[in-house]
């Protein structure tokens, strides 16, 4: 991506992208994929600069983990905002950031939970791998390096025969392929032999050959990953039918990489649901700092209750230092469509799923609790371990998604505040029960059905009532959102939830980490059996999450 113009921000005065008259007035609004994976600064500024926008105001990064202090736990969500994106979002600079190993946290919040300034915390937040997005390019559809020189793979001149190809790998990819296709050889042109080599950025070659029988059955060519991030070049000569094709091009180079994407297809390999959930689980990584309270801020944070410095936020977050999980922009709603414009032209994978918003001002509205209470938890948790608690039943183990930061999930074009996505990790029987004469016989057959699929997820009446049902689910908006289907709505379990596979957790955007569910016994008081659950299951890591109790 091209860097920022300076003279951007001049053409604007200038009027040559002025809202026009009856546009929403300019506000701060965040430029991002779902404002909690991080992803690199350099595509979000090209994707704006790309537009024409404005420069941007600043970076920011969201989390959440657990806090502990004066030994008891407290779920927090944090933000953190370089001095730009604070300063737009705040002049008076009561959002600034605080100095490295401080935390600054709402003064309500902190009230309410007995804390002051100069207190010290213990935060844990899970990190976890993005989702890997296999980028397959077909041959015919490939232009010259010359004339597409920014392109992620392009063809380089013929070397002796041989066709030569640029491949761009972005870092933490982790396989590389050659597959072989013959739509391109036409009638007789089976059996073909691709006999090539890959060349690392480094120089190192590793020979390949790949094949296509008589019955068109492939043999693919790998280089097995982590791939070395940077330009490869692969070459090969295609013989087709006992025929030397020099600088022939018939085939599909794949490579998976880190993206965006709203299903992850690492976990399907994995058909049982907890078994897929727990691998989920085990894939991430327990962050820890200790924080000192630095001051209270008397207003609303972007999306939670604390603000910490970008360092401590990147570590906490699994950033890298040129990631953050979006850019404060000063613009008008009028951005949007040139926004999406060069968002579709752009050959930036991660530009594709980016899109600008309001900028968050603050938590969401907590739902009520319903059939059961949510812990946050730490990843090793041991359910079978915990003690019981009078007023709730057996626990269960979850990965758990918090609609993504600034967005509000929509079932037919109606909202729904607060919605989690919930994938079931046992033990035991799922925490929610099938309605009669619904779609399947058993709540094992509803989340077998459920795993497989890349889309559909089971609701809570709170949003999508009814025993059998077909609701439209957007996660993000409707132009780049991630899309489910309710197909039924199921009952004793949290309120907001869609009930889903792991896969569609670990895809739709940064999962919290493990949540213990809690399904409330017939006729408990559910403040009541939180604090006495709080008591219990504190000492060993759990938090009460904020929106269980309304």
């Amino acid at each position: 991506m091209r860097a920022l113009r300076p003279l951007l921000v001049l053409a604007l005065l200038a009027g040559c992208s002025a809202p026009k008259a009856g546009d929403a007035p300019a506000g701060p609004m965040l430029l991002a994929v779902d404002g909690r994976w991080p992803l690199p600064e350099a595509s979000m500024r090209g994707l704006l600069a790309d537009a024409q926008g404005p420069s941007a105001a600043g970076a920011a990064w969201f989390g959440g983990g657990v806090a502990t202090a004066h030994g008891e736990p407290f779920a927090l969500d944090f933000a953190s905002l370089d001095l730009g994106a604070a300063r737009a979002l705040d002049a008076t600079g009561a959002l600034d950031p605080p100095a490295p190993g401080e935390i600054a946290l709402n003064g309500t919040w902190a009230r309410a939970n007995g804390l002051a300034a100069g207190d010290a915390l213990a935060l844990r937040a899970s990190t976890f791998p993005k989702p890997l997005v296999t980028a397959g390019y077909e041959m015919e559809r490939i232009r010259p390096c010359d004339r597409t020189p920014t392109a992620t793979v392009c063809f380089l001149p013929p070397e002796g025969g041989q066709l030569a190809i640029r491949l761009a790998v972005p870092p933490d990819s982790q396989d590389l392929a050659f597959i072989p296709e013959g739509a391109e050889l036409g009638p007789g042109g089976l059996p073909a032999w691709w006999n090539g080599s890959f060349e690392s950025p480094s120089g190192e070659r590793t020979p390949w050959n790949a094949t296509l029988d008589e019955l068109a059955r492939p043999t693919l060519a790998t280089v097995d990953g982590p791939i070395a991030p940077g330009a490869w070049t692969i070459r090969f000569r295609l013989e087709s039918n006992k025929t030397t094709l020099n600088g022939a091009a018939a085939g599909i180079v794949r490579v998976r990489e880190p993206g965006y994407t709203w299903f992850d297809d690492r976990l399907v390999v994995e058909p049982d649901g907890p078994a897929q959930t727990r691998e989920l689980l085990s894939w991430g990584r327990d962050e820890q700092a200790t924080l000192r309270v630095s001051r209270l801020v008397e207003r609303a944070i972007p999306a939670g209750v604390a603000l910490l410095t970008p360092a401590d936020a990147q570590r906490l977050t699994g950033a890298r230092a040129d990631e953050a999980s979006g850019l404060v922009v000063v613009a008008s709603p009028a951005l949007l469509p040139a926004l999406s414009d060069a968002r579709n032209r752009s050959a930036d994978a991660v530009a594709l799923g980016l899109r600008a918003r309001p900028a968050p001002q603050g938590p969401g509205p907590a739902p009520a609790a319903k059939g059961a209470l949510l812990f946050r938890a730490p990843l090793d948790v041991d359910v079978a371990k915990l003690p019981p608690v009078p007023g709730l039943a057996a626990p269960s183990l979850a990965a758990m998604l918090e609609t993504p930061v600034g967005e509000i999930a929509a079932a037919e074009s109606r909202p729904v505040p607060g919605l989690r996505l919930l994938a079931f990790g046992g033990p035991g029987d799922p925490p929610w029960s099938m309605p009669p004469g619904g779609r399947w016989p058993s709540a094992q057959a509803a989340l077998d059905n459920v795993t497989r699929s890349r889309t559909l997820v089971l609701s809570t009446p709170d949003w999508a009532p009814g025993t059998l049902l077909t609701t439209r689910l957007v996660l993000g908006d409707d132009r780049v959102g991630r899309v489910a289907v309710a197909v039924e709505s199921v009952e004793g379990g949290p309120a907001d939830v869609a009930w889903s596979s792991a896969s569609l957790v670990a895809g739709a955007g940064k999962p919290l980490g493990a949540v213990v569910v809690a399904p409330l016994a017939p006729g408990a008081d559910a403040r009541a059996a939180a604090a006495q659950a709080q008591q219990a299951w504190g000492p060993l890591g759990l938090a009460l999450d904020a929106g269980s109790i309304a």
